[in-house]
């Protein structure tokens, strides 16, 4: 299916679902705004491999708000992710999942809907459409998710107290996550936190563990724990380091970009790339243009070392 196809068929089921509707020639709000939109391409993921991501920072000229501007972001309810991965290294074994369409389960008031409004081509003719639901990339989206939660684990009795705090403790945004020694621990979890999600209208799915039982069909190996791969099998953590591309000038820009790819939020090879922050700084002292060349020496001491070692 080409990419045009793809980006209007979520567009269409979201219309199906009621996730988005046809706004109204007058707006039931006070406030209106648009928010532009991209396919992003994931051809590395499971399930979506084609997103729509909007804009909600966009202003229509300079001086204007966006909406997130004018949008109260909200406490931050989430743990820390630096913990829950910790805590995924503490235990025998370790189970995840996802809640699906998370912040699309969560309704958003007639009168607000006319804030988070977007332009789309349907069948040839340009359609106003709004969302219903609360839209991913809202400022205050992750707060009213995480509250939509808290809420929902208040109400639950005293026998499941013990699901409902590893809930509160190791979900992040849509991940959920517990670990356990004993496999019937994994197993209750799994059981409860599937009733508890989906009586609220959050239908867990991917499920994923060391266990192989435990795990939804067709699971892929190696996975990945909030962005950072995962061996199931070995229970082995990967920190990928990208090739520096063989056929593109070497500039300030493109070392940044290089830098920045390497998601290691643990820190475990921070000191392996030291070296390539330290030629980043030389680049800058060259006070050349971002897409400019970087000197000969740089050239030849990246060429020796690299910029990961």
């Amino acid at each position: 299916m080409k990419l045009r196809e793809e980006y209007e068929k979520i567009v269409r089921d979201q219309l199906e679902e009621g996730i988005v509707e046809v706004a109204p020639e007058t707006p039931t709000g006070d406030r209106t705004f648009y928010m532009p939109h991209k396919p992003v391409v994931r051809e590395s993921a499971s399930t979506t491999k084609v997103r729509m991501v909007f804009d909600a920072s966009a202003k229509p000229h300079p001086l204007a708000n966006s909406v997130n501007e004018c949008m109260y972001t909200g406490p931050s309810l989430q743990p820390l992710l630096w913990d829950i991965l910790i805590r995924a290294r503490m235990s025998t074994h370790l189970v995840l999942a996802d809640i699906q369409k998370a912040f699309l389960q969560i309704g958003v008031r007639e009168e607000d809907r006319d804030a988070f409004r977007f332009l789309f081509n349907i069948n040839g003719k340009k359609q106003h459409l709004r969302f219903t639901r609360v839209p991913f990339g809202g400022e205050s989206s992750p707060f009213l998710l995480s509250a939509t939660l808290n809420y929902q684990y208040d109400q639950q009795n005293k026998e499941s107290q013990e699901t409902v705090q590893a809930l509160r403790e190791n979900t992040y945004v849509d991940n959920l996550m517990q670990t356990g020694e004993e496999v019937e621990e994994l197993e209750k979890f799994k059981r409860e936190a599937t009733s508890i999600l989906e009586s609220a209208k959050f239908p867990v799915h991917k499920w994923e563990s060391d266990v192989e039982y435990l795990e939804s069909e067709d699971p892929t190996n190696p996975s990945k724990i909030l962005g950072t791969a995962w061996d199931k099998r070995d229970d082995m953590l990967e920190i990928q380091v990208p090739q520096l591309p063989d056929n593109q000038p070497l500039t300030k820009r493109g070392i940044l970009s290089h830098l920045a790819s390497i998601y290691d939020p643990l820190g475990m090879i921070s000191p392996t790339t030291v070296r390539g922050k330290q030629i980043y700084r030389d680049t800058c002292d060259e006070t050349k243009g971002w897409n400019t060349e970087v000197s000969d020496q740089l050239k030849r001491e990246i060429g020796s070392n690299g910029l990961v070692n």
